[in-house]
């Protein structure tokens, strides 16, 4: 999920309201008994056939959880900052060049979709906030899990991998 904070005793924060996806299996449909199994539980999830493009899109979204993580702002009001968001459209418009050369498509993530954001995101804050709410809905005090990282001095999920054997 996006925006999961730890309170600790099993307890999760879930500061926003997308649905988990999870990738259709065409064929057997094997993915039907965990979607009902969620969402019985409260737990929103839908299936999608396109889980690869999806994953490149989040991942360029996921580039505003360092944003976040240096200015030491919570989501919502980092989004306020056109400084933030321009240094975080660059590097979307920078990731969508990468994967054109290489011949990635990055899908829409939830309603955000990172080919619009590049430009949505230069927009100025007037404007900016007459739709952000149909974008994303954050919860005020929803930090990245990289901020967290930092400031509880643990090591990132991806200080645990090695990347380098993709």
């Amino acid at each position: 999920f996006q925006g999961v904070r730890s309170q600790g005793n099993a307890s999760f924060y879930r500061g926003t309201t997308n649905p988990l996806d999870i990738e259709e299996d065409v064929e057997h449909h094997t993915e039907k008994p965990l979607l009902e199994a969620l969402n019985s539980s409260g737990i929103a999830a839908t299936a999608t056939r396109n889980i690869d493009r999806m994953q490149y899109g989040k991942l360029l979204i996921n580039i505003n959880n360092s944003i976040v993580a240096l200015v030491d702002l919570p989501l919502q009001k980092e989004f306020t900052i056109p400084s933030c968001r321009r240094i975080l459209a660059a590097a979307i418009e920078e990731g969508l060049a990468v994967y054109e050369a290489h011949g990635i498509v990055a899908g829409t993530v939830g309603r955000l979709n990172p080919y619009l954001m590049q430009y949505v995101l230069r927009l100025p804050n007037f404007i900016l906030s007459r739709f952000q709410s149909s974008m994303v809905k954050l919860k005020g005090d929803v930090y990245s899990s990289m901020w967290e990282d930092l400031h509880v001095r643990s090591h990132s999920y991806s200080s645990t991998k090695n990347w380098c054997n993709w």
